[in-house]
Formats: structure tokens, sequence, C-alpha cells
């Protein structure tokens, strides 16, 4: 089974690092060689199919060699509306949902994306259970306000609506 993107990121105070990636084998395991001594990293799996997850590692010694396993979950649904201003669907809206804070209060992982259809309808599958961000942005509207939810354990929350607004006033 192909658990598609695996990153390690190296977490550092006052320093951002670049992002370590590596693609499961068909056996789901990854490896990441040459990582630096003492240092605390963060493991995401961003699966297409089953829903994200993210671990933090015990830091390894040189030399040493780190065996860890990271558990997927299947995941639920959050589903919606996009609107415009005047409560019309909006056809074609990008949507993005976020797990966590990324470095200095920005934004965090993307977890998932999808686009509107003609209703303005949208659906995300395969997300983890817990407090996200979801937001809509279309090429011809303001994008909408970051909005909190919280997908509950039962994987299914339903009917948010988001707001776009053409930005005249």
């Amino acid at each position: 089974i192909d658990t598609s993107n695996l990153s390690g990121i190296p977490l550092e105070p006052g320093q951002i690092s670049p992002t370590r990636v590596a693609r499961s084998s068909s056996s789901g395991s990854y490896e990441f060689r040459a990582a630096l001594p003492n240092t605390q990293y963060i493991l995401e799996a961003l699966p297409e199919d089953l829903a994200y997850a993210r671990d933090e590692l015990t830091p390894v010694t040189p030399g040493d060699t780190l065996e860890h396993s990271i558990e997927l979950q299947g995941g639920g649904t959050i589903s919606g509306h996009v609107v415009d201003g005047s409560g019309r669907p909006v056809s074609g809206a990008r949507l993005s949902l976020t797990y966590g804070k990324g470095v200095f209060g920005t934004e965090g992982s993307t977890v998932r994306s999808a686009d509107s259809d003609e209703s303005g309808v949208f659906e995300m599958r395969a997300v983890t259970s817990g407090k996200l961000q979801i937001q809509a942005d279309h090429d011809s509207q303001l994008q909408s306000i970051r909005q909190a939810v919280e997908l509950p354990p039962s994987g299914v929350l339903e009917g948010i609506i988001l707001k776009l607004d053409d930005g005249n006033s």
C-alpha cells in the first residue's frame, strides 16, 4: 500500500529548516538518511486516500538508527457550500483545509483541498478528526475568512457555509 508523501521536518528554536521528503514503498516502509543528530523531527504523512497523520520523533545520536511506525486512519468527511455575498452558489472555488499552526503563527499544514461543484457544493474525504481550519478562494472574489472547524470522532461534519465577497464597496 502506497501511503504517499512522508516528510520529516527538523525543528530548531529560531530556525526554519528545509523539509525532507520520502515516498513509502509498496510495503509501507520509508527511510530518511543523513538526519541531523540530536534534532527534533516531526513526521507528517499525507496520503491521498487516508487521513493526515503527524508524530514527533525521538532525536537520534550519531551512528544510531531509529525505527518508527506511524498509524494511518481512514478519516472522516467534511462538506458544505461556497456562496457569494448574495447567497448564490460559487462554482470552482478552491478550498483548503489546514491542520495546526505553522511557525510564527503562519498557516499550518494543508491536509486536503477540493473545488466546489456547479452548485457550490464541496466535500473533503479522509480527514483526520480534530481542530482544523477551512478557507475558500476564487479568482473573481475575495478569499473567505478562515473558519475554525472541528471534525468529531464520528467523522462527519456537514453544512459548512463559506462566503466569498466580490470586494466591491
